[in-house]
């Protein structure tokens, strides 16, 4: 890791075949070979309208108290969902709407493992008979016998693909798919003009095999003198005014071409994004080995906000510790042992210095209250200047009175943003914002301030004690680092897209486009792009511009199933500083809506809308800006609660997720405690090229150079299709087939 980045590749070589840390039973993590948890079994009541009692009745006669899956249900629900549709006519137009919603949602679930059971409590006296509950099992991915994690797998896959068909059928799509296909003229580097499209930025499978033989056959020298040859990748940003040199073509348009080759369709959301072409400059136009993307960081993240410190099981609630000793450190839960591990793990995410720690999170919170626009507040003598600074329980109180009076001022749906921040600071929407998160913070500030002055002197291992055991005071820390997380998350991006384009995904491309994502280049980049972008919602909060330090410390993503990802797996590589890792830190908690169709979700949304017209109570969600994140999950959890169906709207299907520190420090910037960031590179600032370089040479030793040799690779290389060309995925439509008969008729 102190070796010069000017090395030579045969150097590198000569240097890792000493290095038992790259290959050694630490990159096998055991959290990955452990079983996802199995998700627990929910009641449901599906709100079945009286138009179609005869419906929900054949569908409880199929059900006992053994779960039944789609092997039992399928054909039952579809043949259903069917009697649903002949009766569209006959039925309430919202009965209709409830019905179809109920029958296609199952099915959605079915697909994806699910299955359901009726269960019949048990009464304390025989003549207790209470009706059967309607409960609904989750895939369980414990389990071996019934089905492999292969299998479902694949079901995901199916299911991502519907939902990318769906997207490659709409005209607009199609539309530009015909155009980056269709030749055109260009001319390049003082070349002749020549037609081109899309289609000469996709390498042959052959042209790379043809490569991959000679490879093979040269000495081991030969090899490592070809190595700077054969491939030579480097990182390209795509700017969405930017064209390619060699089509002429916009890169943003090249990035969407080559992301509808995913199986996962595309979605763009809002906040920071950075998309990269990774291109193979050892072949003519500059084919694209992959394609990466980040994006912004969700804001919560259970796992993740645990491992950084915004979340810290030393100040969880007392029920959030009990589900930390049930799922986690599978013990029976004590107080006495609860102490010891909220002990343990303040340590572990602050550091051994408590009374420090202390002091940088109230400054912490004088710094969140300084960002927050309060000249209204002091003209109406809501509170005084130093009441900023030295809060009472009186300054508490008043704040919460206006707070409460500015609650029936609802102009969410009113407002509109405009070039006039203070006129914005000042909208009821923003009032009651500013209200809200001033008074979280001076009660915290007025905390924390009378904890420091009663315990000053207290060595530390006795004050961390009482930090831990005290809920208030955990309830204030909670409040400084969420502050802390507000500033500090445009420290942390997602990992939106990452992976190799054919046919460089069969010389692991993927493991590439992951190192490059984490490179001094993306730093660098990261902190051009963002350094002068004013943040929407701060600066309306403070009434005047704010930008945030675009210093990106971690990057953090997650596997698209339950278990271990071959792509991020045993992924590091030494740096300038330390190292560059991916590590596997828990699992997520199964939310998304990858299991709700777009057809059903068409159908939740057209049933919100026509209850929202005949009861004016009933709170459409709506993706208006300050209404909340992720539009389609608070649609879909809306929807299922007006059907019964509410704890379906969970795909419970956990993922794999992966922090990549880009700092030897990020979590001490993270949390507050440092305020800037030590960098495990050199240069991310002048010259970032040499250690991006670095990274792609470690990946042609670590990862290319033994799987360009392998026969097995070269062989399907030569046997397959062509190149990518996504209009040959667009699927032809076909015609739903005929339901099959419910039941047999009586012969």
């Amino acid at each position: 890791r102190s070796l010069p980045i000017g090395r030579s590749l045969f150097y590198i070589h000569q240097q890792n075949r000493t290095r038992p840390l790259l290959f050694t039973a630490k990159h096998v993590c055991p959290r990955l070979r452990q079983s996802p948890r199995m998700p627990d079994p929910s009641p449901i009541t599906p709100q079945f309208p009286s138009g179609v009692d005869d419906l929900a009745e054949r569908f409880y006669a199929e059900l006992s108290n053994e779960p039944a899956g789609e092997e039992v249900l399928a054909d039952t629900v579809y043949a259903l969902r069917s009697e649903v549709e002949s009766r569209k006519e006959t039925l309430d137009r919202v009965d209709y709407l409830r019905a179809r919603a109920i029958f296609e949602t199952i099915e959605d679930v079915l697909n994806l493992f699910w299955a359901f059971s009726l269960q019949k409590p048990k009464g304390d006296e025989p003549e207790d008979d209470p009706s059967p509950t309607l409960v609904a099992h989750p895939p369980n991915l414990t389990k071996t016998g019934e089905r492999t994690m292969q299998e479902m797998k694949e079901r995901i896959q199916s299911a991502l693909t519907t939902a990318r068909d769906e997207e490659l059928r709409t005209e607009s799509t199609r539309s530009f798919i015909e155009k980056m296909e269709k030749n055109r003229a260009h001319q390049s580097n003082g070349q002749k003009v020549r037609g081109v499209s899309v289609q000469n930025l996709f390498l042959s499978p052959q042209s790379l095999a043809q490569d991959l033989r000679a490879f093979k056959c040269a000495s081991v020298p030969e090899k490592l003198r070809m190595l700077g040859d054969i491939i030579q990748p480097y990182l390209q940003f795509v700017d969405s005014d930017e064209e390619d040199d060699y089509t002429g073509l916009r890169l943003l348009d090249i990035w969407r071409y080559a992301r509808h080759t995913w199986s996962i369709p595309h979605k763009q959301t809002p906040g920071r994004r950075m998309r990269y072409l990774i291109r193979d400059a050892a072949r003519d136009s500059h084919p694209i080995i992959g394609i990466g993307a980040l994006g912004s960081g969700v804001m919560q993240l259970t796992p993740r906000d645990k491992e950084i410190g915004w979340a810290p099981i030393a100040l969880a609630h007392r029920s959030r510790m009990k589900d930390h000793f049930e799922d986690e450190l599978k013990e029976p839960y004590s107080g006495e042992r609860a102490l010891e591990v909220r002990l343990d793990d303040f340590q572990r995410v602050f550091g051994p210095n408590t009374t420090l720690v202390l002091h940088a999170l109230l400054r912490q919170i004088q710094k969140a209250v300084d960002y927050l626009y309060v000249d209204d507040f002091l003209e109406q003598g809501i509170l005084s200047p130093g009441e900023l600074h030295a809060p009472s329980s009186d300054t508490i109180d008043r704040i919460e009175v206006a707070k409460s009076e500015l609650q029936n001022a609802n102009s969410n749906r009113e407002f509109t943003a405009s070039d006039d921040l203070e006129e914005d600071a000042r909208s009821s929407l923003y009032s009651r914002k500013r209200a809200t998160s001033l008074k979280r913070l001076l009660k915290a500030k007025r905390i924390l301030i009378a904890f420091t002055q009663e315990n000053r002197g207290l060595d530390d291992d006795e004050l961390r004690k009482r930090v831990v055991f005290q809920k208030e005071i955990r309830g204030a820390l909670k409040t400084a680092l969420r502050s802390v997380k507000k500033r500090r998350i445009a420290g942390l991006m997602d990992i939106t897209t990452c992976g190799a384009i054919p046919p460089y995904n069969e010389i692991l491309g993927g493991k590439l486009v992951s190192f490059l994502m984490g490179s001094p280049q993306v730093i660098s980049e990261y902190r051009e792009r963002y350094k002068d972008q004013e943040s929407v919602i701060a600066s309306r909060m403070k009434g005047e511009p704010v930008t945030r330090r675009p210093d990106l410390v971690l990057l953090s993503t997650t596997s698209l199933y339950a278990v271990g990802s071959s792509q991020y797996n045993r992924l590091d590589a030494p740096t300038a500083n330390g190292n560059l890792e991916y590590e596997h830190i828990g699992e997520s908690s199964g939310h998304g809506h990858i299991h709700i169709s777009q057809r059903t979700f068409a159908t939740l949304v057209e049933l919100l809308d026509e209850l929202a017209k005949r009861d004016p109570d009933i709170e459409r969600p709506s993706n208006r800006f300050g209404n909340g994140v992720n539009y389609r999950m608070r649609t879909i959890k809306a929807a299922l609660s007006q059907i019964g169906l509410q704890p379906l709207h969970q795909h419970e299907q956990p993922r794999l997720i992966y922090l990549v520190p880009l700092a030897k420090n990020w979590r001490e910037y993270l949390t507050g405690k440092d305020d800037a960031p030590e960098y495990v590179y050199a240069d991310t600032e002048d010259d970032p090229g040499p250690e991006t370089q670095a990274l792609i040479d470690f990946w042609k030793l670590r990862w290319f150079y033994k799987r360009a040799q392998k026969d097995m690779i070269i062989e399907r290389l030569e046997e397959a299709d062509g190149t990518v060309k996504v209009s040959d995925l667009i699927p032809e439509d076909e015609p739903e087939a005929e339901p099959a008969p419910l039941f047999e008729e009586a012969q």
